[in-house]
């Protein structure tokens, strides 16, 4: 369990000094050790036993996974990248084989990098399917973004086994925030449809994550199934904050106080502009509260969330509706495009997934930037997402094309905006740094489905995993 998890029995830091032997930071407290979050009983009452908690990232605010406890954690399948996070140690935990099955948490990709950078499967479902009662949070009163709970694993077939378990305890009768859905067993059809995006048209993935892409594509294309083409979603991004057609849109500049101004170097609405300003709306607080308790500092990863070293301004109440506003206009032109598929397939319904990267990087080098853009998209929309491994990085394979083209004007910006401080657009450029940096690191991909599809989600992943591994052996 990612130590975000109250456990009978073993205390909770979420990361922080100021919380060891304590419940949440206060000493004194009747519930140190035994206080117990509502996903941990049920798996208790499902026979599933607790052998471990796993390190996080200070505050859960970060893609790497590093706090003033045990510090920085590495990539067990190479100690020069990362694990990812915020959830990391449930990646690394999975990818040792550890454990039959992980938990983690999940607001902007915290499962699914984590999984995606160690080699392993996750699921991130929508919010309301997996209770997260009595589990500690950062900007806890925050749901319009709410925090979900995820699974990792060696399997699918895992992660089938044990979601269908824990929505048979029913647990919208214990958690108020859990729907009442009960299991739903899905029937494919014998031809799938997918979508497919391989680049959304401001930051190219590396090179082994468009090869596992294409293996995926060719492999289902081989089963006999549909992939249409690529999927339209930066005009989708585009048009979020103007009139018009979905998938049309402005490059036009915004001005530093539009809700739709992205901290990208090229001002376009992008969903992590929706994320970052709404999750932490309240200026991250509680992270200062909670660190006063040891005199801990920020980790460095942290520090520019917070330059002054104290919190920033809370978001006023009319910022927070006008961001949520544009988000529900977002989720709404998306969905809208999702059902639009329907004119496309040979089925003449909607496609029943989209494979796409997780983010640009095979993995990442710690402390490099990250341009996590395809992954934010998922908590914003509220999709579910699975996590599929495909291959490796492969340093003779996988070369740095140097005579890239940028497709369009956007494209050429965020190439040029490289080597700025701490830009998040220069992901498309590691590479060049050391491609055997890379060598034999995971490149997975995504797998999305639609809102509360947990079920059809894992069904359509076997599908995939099984061409995948067809095609590999053909």
């Amino acid at each position: 369990m990612k130590d975000q998890f109250h456990v009978k029995g073993m205390g909770t830091t979420m990361g922080y000094v100021g919380w060891i032997d304590s419940f949440e930071g206060d000493k004194t407290s009747d519930l140190k050790c035994r206080a117990e979050s509502e996903l941990v009983r049920k798996l208790e009452s499902l026979g599933a036993i607790v052998i471990a908690k796993t390190t996080l990232v200070q505050s859960v605010w970060y893609w790497e996974t590093n706090n003033n406890i045990l510090g920085y954690h590495r990539n067990p399948r190479s100690q020069g990248l990362s694990s990812g996070g915020s959830s990391g140690g449930e990646g690394g935990t999975q990818a040792m084989r550890c454990s039959a099955v992980g938990f983690g948490t999940d607001i902007g990709g915290s499962v699914s990098m984590p999984a995606a950078f160690n080699g392993v499967f996750s699921i991130k479902p929508s919010a309301g399917r997996l209770p997260t009662k009595n589990m500690p949070n950062s900007s806890l009163g925050q749901i319009n973004i709410p925090t979900v709970v995820g699974m990792l694993g060696p399997s699918i077939a895992t992660l089938r086994h044990v979601f269908r378990a824990l929505i048979s305890s029913e647990p919208w009768n214990t958690d108020p925030s859990v729907l009442p859905i009960p299991w739903r067993e899905p029937k494919l059809p014998a031809k799938l449809s997918f979508g497919f995006m391989e680049f959304e048209g401001a930051a190219r993935p590396h090179p082994p994550v468009i090869r596992a892409l294409k293996m995926a594509k060719a492999a289902l294309e081989k089963a006999g199934h549909e992939v249409l083409a690529p999927h339209p979603l930066l005009r989708i991004m585009q048009s979020n904050c103007s009139s018009g057609d979905p998938v049309e849109g402005s490059f036009a500049p915004r001005s530093s106080s539009d809700p739709c101004r992205s901290h990208h170097p090229v001002s376009t609405p992008t969903s992590d502009s929706f994320q970052s300003s709404i999750v932490r709306a309240d200026g991250n607080f509680d992270v200062f509260d909670r660190l006063a308790l040891s005199g801990e500092p920020l980790i460095p990863e942290l520090v520019p969330l917070a330059p002054t070293g104290k919190p920033q301004p809370p978001k006023t109440a009319i910022e927070v509706a006008q961001y949520v506003q544009r988000m529900m206009i977002y989720r709404a032109r998306y969905q809208a495009y999702w059902q639009s598929t329907s004119a496309k397939t040979a089925s003449g319904h909607p496609v029943d997934a989209v494979l796409l990267p997780v983010t640009t990087s095979a993995a990442l080098i710690p402390g490099k930037p990250l341009y996590h853009e395809y992954i934010t998209l998922v908590n914003v929309i509220d999709h579910a997402t699975l996590v599929v491994p495909i291959t490796r990085a492969d340093e003779t394979v996988d070369t740095f094309e140097k005579d890239y083209v940028p497709s369009e004007e956007l494209d050429r910006k965020i190439w040029e905006s490289c080597g700025r401080s701490n830009s998040f657009s220069c992901a498309v450029l590691i590479l060049v740094d050391d491609p055997a940096a890379y060598n034999g690191a995971p490149a997975a991909i995504q797998v999305l489905a639609g809102r509360l599809d947990e079920e059809k989600l894992l069904a359509v992943g076997q599908v995939v995993v099984d061409a995948v591994r067809e095609y590999g052996s053909s």
